[in-house]
């Protein structure tokens, strides 16, 4: 990375705009909703968190055969091919609910391919000391993506629901990007992650899956709102689909300001990084629950993309501790962790519509508030006595 640096960072980083393409379609779920109005409610959900079923098993089979069996550029290649593919076709195929719905699997395994490679390549490209930096932009620029995809998505959305699909059409040019300056990082073929006391391999460690399992159930709990602030502001009569895809975009413009202050945040509060992003994401949570205003929900909606992609990254640099194969897998476990969450936020919507007996769309965002201060209570006090055995 000497002269072509700049080119090479522009590859790493067209592969980071892929990951939000998971979430474009959010600002209009309401319409879709209605597009689809045989199909039951819970059933059109899906069509967001289909992609997280084929995310989890692509997160991990790239994980582990990215830089061994298969190069990280052609890997990169290939999900946005996916991603184009399963997010272009619709536009032919909307009247079949079916057909959309295996797109959106396409799209998934296109989103799980990328996710483990973004981060991988900071890590094997970018010289140690700057990749706290470069982890930091590019989370940024994932939801500077994120950001015009749903904002685009939700204008469109209000001229016609069947052509927010040609969003998917901006992937071109991140392709181009790969194609012509994205480099192969040095092969490895063997794990070296050792123990210190004999020397010999060792398995993933108990931590990593336990941050892995934490971070999926915060998805979870925070995912609803993703999926049902477009209907509370439709039907409540806040505003439209454009302007639920201004309060969505908030939450990508809280990411990116994120992103761009990781490194300085990591410094300043060191280990009280993951407590202070925990908490904030619970307020974050709140705000989003029982805010009766447009701008409280846009400040909710910061509040939750700063949190989450200030733990994301703080993950990942956790995880890269861990050596090659490692390394790679507990990033693919994390992103399956997440993805899962992310799924499984469609039928726990409708689990908590059953129990509560009610349709509102707010009360699974309250829920979820309630089960993200558990969380992060739950992680912090974690956090705690792991610092406390690190002092002793």
């Amino acid at each position: 990375m000497k002269k072509k640096s700049p080119l090479l960072l522009l590859g790493i980083l067209a592969v980071f705009t892929l990951a939000q393409t998971a979430n474009m379609i959010n600002p209009a779920m309401n319409s879709l909703i209605e597009y689809y109005g045989q199909v039951p409610r819970s059933t059109v959900l899906m069509l967001s968190t289909a992609t997280s079923l084929a995310v989890i098993p692509c997160s991990l089979i790239a994980g582990a055969l990215a830089g061994r069996k298969i190069g990280y550029k052609t890997l990169s290649i290939l999900a946005t091919i996916l991603i184009l593919a399963g997010g272009l076709l619709p536009c032919i195929a909307m009247p079949s609910f079916a057909i959309v719905m295996f797109t959106r699997l396409l799209v998934g395994a296109g989103v799980g391919i990328s996710s483990p490679i973004a981060n991988a390549l900071v890590m094997r490209l970018v010289p140690k000391e700057k990749q706290a930096l470069w982890q930091g932009v590019g989370t940024a620029v994932m939801n500077v993506a994120g950001m015009l995809y749903t904002n685009l998505v939700g204008v469109l959305c209000v001229t016609d629901v069947k052509l927010i699909w040609l969003v998917h059409g901006l992937l071109v040019l991140p392709l181009v990007l790969m194609i012509f300056f994205l480099k192969e990082p040095e092969r490895t073929s063997e794990p070296v992650h050792k123990t210190e006391e004999t020397g010999a391999k060792s398995p993933l460690p108990f931590s990593a899956i336990l941050t892995c399992v934490g971070f999926g159930l915060l998805f979870l709990m925070m995912y609803p709102f993703l999926l049902n602030i477009s209907s509370v502001i439709v039907e409540e009569g806040l505003g439209t689909s454009a302007q639920a895809g201004v309060v969505l975009s908030a939450y990508s413009i809280g990411g990116m300001a994120a992103g761009f202050v990781f490194g300085g945040a990591d410094r300043l509060l060191g280990k009280f990084l993951m407590p202070v992003s925990l908490l904030m994401q619970a307020l974050g949570m709140a705000l989003c629950s029982f805010g009766g205003q447009l701008w409280v929900l846009f400040l909710g909606a910061v509040l939750i993309g700063v949190a989450i992609h200030w733990v994301w990254p703080a993950c990942v640099m956790t995880f890269s501790a861990l050596q090659g194969k490692q390394g790679t897998l507990a990033s693919g476990l994390f992103i399956s962790c997440l993805h899962l969450g992310t799924f499984l936020s469609a039928p726990f919507i409708g689990l908590v519509e059953g129990v509560s007996g009610s349709a509102d769309p707010r009360v699974p965002l309250a829920v979820g508030t309630a089960g993200t201060v558990v969380i992060a209570m739950a992680w912090a006090l974690t956090w705690y006595k792991q610092a406390l055995r690190s002092k002793a």
